[in-house]
């Protein structure tokens, strides 16, 4: 579909995915005021509930007193004694109930867009970013295209072997990271529709496992590997046909043999990926990441157990303009969705969340075992408070998969 065919509605998505996909390169090569670049931020923080907008007017919904008791509790525990301060609980009631809210938004709208139609604007942007992806790994880490959108904070580029990881156009490594996931749900989606073209798919597929290696994230290769083989299945071919997929691409890597900086291009980064997955499986440090999240929160234990130190005390961005909390100190460097749930608003904001994610699996057109799997991975592996590209990308996903299985099912019974 070509662009004069978008309505309003959907030119008003595109120009918020337009902005989570480009932002982040105006903050990192622009030497622009700090005013801007937090203006910038402060943007992106806020486009859950900018999401919500484009659905307006809204259709009328039993779903909404679900989100009025979401914002009362907010509210409440935003107002709880001992809090960081007004500005530490207003970024921490927009950062906690921005994706629920939008999410559920959606649920009371869901007929009101297309959202097969952005497909092929992300598929562009996709071919864009893997051009710049392989530009940025065979460039020195420290040259002006491999930085961070705020370096003092970060300190070191991260590294795979001699090369930076790479960020896209993202401020930081986790927001390309989080986009590579946007793409790979994207790729279930068009492996349900049975309308997309297997060239355009295997190009899809070819440029997610370039920017997925590159990028280095444990992670996000675990979830792309599983959609990959996830989505393959979902469509329904015959055996044949992925014998033939295997042959075909078995042929391509022999070919791509026979180039002369076939090793430096294309093998090293996987050399370079591989040396780190089995450096942390030898330390440990494998096992502990994917352990860690839960241990913590099974035998999380505070003065402040219950109802946490206070909303938004955790979240990096008001920390740093606000200062930090003197009660929170003590549990040190926190990285980890379910740790930061616990510490800022304790076991009641922890339980609403599960409830509200259980509450969108029952509700959700999206099959209850792959919703689920969803948030399990949400939960343990990719934040969505402290991380607002994660909150918007697995938003849109969430959102166009829910669609799509929704359409298919009125089309089986019918």
């Amino acid at each position: 579909m070509s662009l004069t065919g978008f309505s309003k509605r959907e030119f008003f998505f595109l120009f918020l995915l337009l902005f989570s996909v480009f932002s982040g390169a105006i903050r990192k090569w622009l030497l622009l005021p700090d005013v801007i670049n937090h203006g910038l931020l402060a943007f992106q923080l806020l486009i859950p509930w900018i999401f919500c907008v484009g659905f307006y007017p809204w259709n009328q919904s039993k779903i909404y007193r679900f989100l009025f008791a979401q914002w009362s509790f907010l509210f409440i525990l935003a107002l709880l004694p001992g809090g960081c301060g007004f500005f530490h609980s207003l970024s921490g009631f927009l950062l906690h109930g921005g994706f629920w809210t939008a999410l559920f938004v959606f649920l009371a709208n869901s007929n009101k867009v297309n959202w097969r139609c952005f497909y092929p604007v992300s598929l562009l942007i996709l071919c864009i970013e893997t051009i710049l992806a392989i530009f940025q790994y065979t460039l020195p880490p420290h040259h002006l295209i491999n930085q961070y959108a705020n370096f003092n904070a970060i300190g070191d580029i991260a590294l795979m072997g001699e090369s930076a990881r790479v960020t896209g156009t993202f401020s930081y490594v986790s927001g390309f990271g989080a986009y590579i996931l946007f793409m790979s749900f994207q790729l279930w989606l068009v492996n349900i529709q049975y309308k997309v073209n297997q060239v355009v798919i295997l190009f899809h597929e070819v440029c997610l496992a370039i920017l997925a290696t590159l990028n280095g994230s444990r992670a996000v290769i675990f979830v792309f590997v599983l959609i990959l083989i996830g989505s393959r299945f979902v469509r329904g071919r015959s055996i044949s046909v992925y014998l033939i997929y295997g042959l075909f691409s078995c042929l391509i890597f022999i070919l791509l043999m026979l180039l002369p900086d076939f090793k430096e291009w294309i093998l090293e980064p996987i050399f370079n990926l591989t040396e780190r997955v089995t450096t942390n499986v030898d330390s440990g440090e494998q096992t502990s990441r994917f352990i860690t999240p839960w241990k913590n929160m099974f035998f999380f234990s505070s003065e402040n157990e219950w109802f946490g130190y206070g909303l938004g005390c955790t979240y990096q961005g008001a920390n740093e303009i606000w200062g930090i909390s003197l009660g929170i100190l003590k549990y040190g460097y926190f990285e980890e969705e379910l740790e930061r749930i616990l510490i800022e608003g304790g076991w009641f904001l922890l339980w609403l969340k599960f409830s509200f994610a259980l509450l969108f699996i029952f509700l959700s057109s999206i099959p209850k075992g792959l919703s689920g799997l969803i948030f399990l991975l949400i939960f343990g592996y990719f934040p969505i408070v402290s991380n607002t590209y994660n909150s918007f990308f697995f938003l849109w996903g969430i959102i166009s998969l829910s669609s799509q299985y929704e359409q298919k099912n009125r089309f089986l019974h019918s």
